[in-house]
């Protein structure tokens, strides 16, 4: 992403990649850039498909 309303961004938050592999989409959630009020890491909790959507839970320290 480099624009959002026209605007330059730069901020580094989290992405979504894709990889296609002989035939296959592997769709991976980078939370590199997040961390949680605690400034630990998040973390993926859970990953699933939901009515062909790809779905993630994430979370961190309270």
């Amino acid at each position: 992403m480099t624009k959002v309303d026209g605007e330059a961004y730069s901020e580094h938050l989290n992405y979504l990649r894709m990889h296609f592999v002989k035939g296959k989409v592997y769709f991976i959630l980078d939370l590199a850039g997040g961390s949680d009020p605690n400034n630990y890491p998040l973390v993926v909790l859970n990953n699933s498909f939901k009515n062909g959507n790809p779905a993630w839970t994430w979370g961190g320290s309270d």
